[in-house]
């Protein structure tokens, strides 16, 4: 038993380690977004180093379990809303309906449980929109932008993981429009639209973002190209901005680090709780890559998770208010 648990202490450690050398290669960057794993992992396994006083097994397990404890411990906590009780706020839900997921009664519920005011959609297919036909003629502004390709090359993955329908990024609202934007560059696809909106006489930008899935080198390297490119899209907006969606990226890999360090935005999870959104499946392995971030400008209300409908991912349902 002592060498089993020693070689599992073995392999989390060089997990933990891998998971800072992201940038060095993209199968570490995949080791950065299980850190609330390796902590539970290490954790257990320096209580029974401890209880069969195996001291140099444990000083390792302490070591590497702080080390992660480090990363998530900015999410640990609870903060009171910043919106105060007569200000209006405004609600948008973020979900990745995926498209093998069918769904669709499930999903028509949770947006009408939900009642957000933006309702950003990723992976939505034709079958999607009509199944969700009714729910969506609420909205009175709908825009739509298509994603980019998901052939995966390079991929390790076999080939049944390719959509077999057009997939777009769908904006439907109860707020007008201002603004759409879907520009997409002619290097790379840019897998996001833009909205400008005003709200009681307040102007703000609203992204809806479903970027690359790291699978293989090819499409980690289009993530990180799409994540740098938001950036400088963000930097360039002087207003009050929100950011939403599945960027297939965790708070602990060293590309999201830098996007926002660069797009000087906030990850609202801090002090919240890490809220892990994919695999919904498979609660033990989930990991947080669905965000909602502000800019200055924006008063956080809360930030949730929203039920299970079928999807890989949980949705996000985010409160906010302007000023």
């Amino acid at each position: 038993m002592y060498k089993v648990l020693t070689s599992i202490l073995a392999c989390v450690t060089m997990l933990t380690i891998f998971g800072f050398l992201g940038q060095l290669w993209w199968v570490f960057d995949l080791a950065s977004h299980f850190r609330l794993q390796y902590f539970i992992v290490l954790v257990i396994l320096v209580l029974f180093f401890v209880k069969a006083k195996k001291w140099k097994a444990t000083g390792v397990g302490m070591i590497f379990g702080l080390a992660n404890f480090m990363l998530i411990s900015p999410y640990i906590g609870t903060i009171s809303s910043a919106i105060g009780e007569d200000q209006s706020k405004i609600r948008i839900l973020s979900m990745n309906l995926s498209h093998t997921n069918t769904s669709y009664k499930k999903a028509k519920l949770l947006i009408r449980k939900t009642q957000p005011s933006v309702l950003v959609l990723q992976e939505l297919s034709h079958s999607w929109e009509n199944a969700l036909g009714d729910t969506l003629a609420k909205f009175p502004y709908v825009a739509k932008f298509p994603e980019g390709p998901h052939d995966y090359v390079d991929s390790p993955l076999p080939n049944i993981f390719i959509p077999k329908e057009k997939l777009f990024i769908g904006l439907f609202s109860h707020l007008p429009f201002e603004q759409i934007m879907t520009d997409r560059s002619d290097d790379f696809p840019i897998s996001h639209i833009r909205g400008s909106f005003k709200f009681r006489e307040k102007n703000f930008t609203l992204f809806g973002v479903h970027l690359a899935s790291p699978v293989g080198k090819y499409r980690t390297d289009l993530r990180n190209k799409q994540l740098a490119s938001l950036a400088e899209e963000i930097q360039k907006i002087n207003q009050p901005t929100v950011v939403v969606g599945d960027f297939n990226i965790t708070p602990w890999s060293p590309y999201f680090e830098e996007f926002i360090h660069k797009s000087r935005l906030r990850d609202t999870r801090k002090d919240l709780g890490v809220y892990p959104t994919w695999l919904a499946q498979f609660p033990l392995l989930t990991i947080p890559i669905d965000h909602g971030l502000t800019s200055n400008g924006i008063k956080i209300g809360s930030f949730m998770l929203g039920n299970s409908f079928g999807s890989d991912h949980l949705p996000i349902i985010l409160d906010f208010a302007i000023g």
